[in-house]
C-alpha cells in the first residue's frame, strides 16, 4: 500500500499473496487509513511491532 506521511511518499506491506487472503489485505489498509487519519504512521507501527515479538522471543530463550 503506498502513502504518504509528512509529505513523504512510503509504502507498507500488507502480507505475502497465499498466506494472506483479500479480506485480510483488506481490513489492514482500512485499519492503516484510519491510522493516518489519526495522524499516526502505520508503517512506524508496524515495525515496532515487528520488533517487540523479537525482543521478545529473546528473552524467553535467555
Amino acid at each position: 500500500m503506498k502513502y504518504r506521511f509528512n509529505k513523504k511518499q512510503k509504502t507498507l506491506a500488507l502480507g505475502v499473496f497465499p498466506n494472506v487472503t483479500l479480506k485480510q489485505a483488506k481490513d489492514a489498509t482500512i485499519k492503516a487509513k484510519a491510522m493516518l487519519a489519526d495522524g499516526v504512521d502505520p508503517g512506524d507501527t508496524k515495525s515496532t511491532n515487528v520488533n517487540d515479538n523479537s525482543l521478545r522471543f529473546m528473552r524467553r530463550s535467555g
